[in-house]
């Protein structure tokens, strides 16, 4: 069982950051350490996309959270931030959506190949503003 959360201000400098400690614990604990750093560092940059769309040279002065929780062959990573989001339309689409469609467009090929990869994958606005995208990927052997 482990527990790691790590909050950094959103800058493109803090995804090597996040990416470099993630991996770094994964590679120790886990065999899925490569699937699951690709999973984290999707959802990162989309988190740094978003916020940069929001808030422009502003999004330095907010923040990206990363969670991840491993128990009982499960591991559960989030990451959380306050860009808003998908809008409920987009969420919609998104669900409908097949990776075949997405091959040749720029955007959401990386959250679609993320949420094939793992068991679960929702998205969750709280009342504070900030969006969690939360996934849950099951079966992952620890290392003794």
């Amino acid at each position: 069982m482990f527990n790691f959360e790590l909050e950094l201000p959103c800058q493109t400098s803090s995804i090597e950051i996040f990416d470099a400690a993630a991996n770094e614990l994964l590679e120790k604990c886990t065999d899925s350490h490569r699937m699951l750093s690709f999973v984290i560092h999707e959802l990162l940059i989309n988190s740094l996309e978003a916020s940069v769309r929001r808030f422009g040279e502003e999004a330095i002065h907010r923040f990206i959270k990363l969670k991840m929780s491993y128990q009982l062959s499960t591991i559960e990573i989030s990451v959380i931030d306050s860009a808003g989001g998908m809008s409920p339309e987009s969420l919609q689409h998104f669900e409908q959506e097949s990776l075949d469609n997405l091959l040749d467009r720029e955007c959401g090929r990386g959250l679609l190949m993320v949420k094939n990869m793992v068991d679960d994958l929702e998205m969750d606005y709280d009342s504070q503003g900030l969006f969690e995208v939360k996934v849950r990927k099951e079966g992952v052997a620890i290392h003794e």
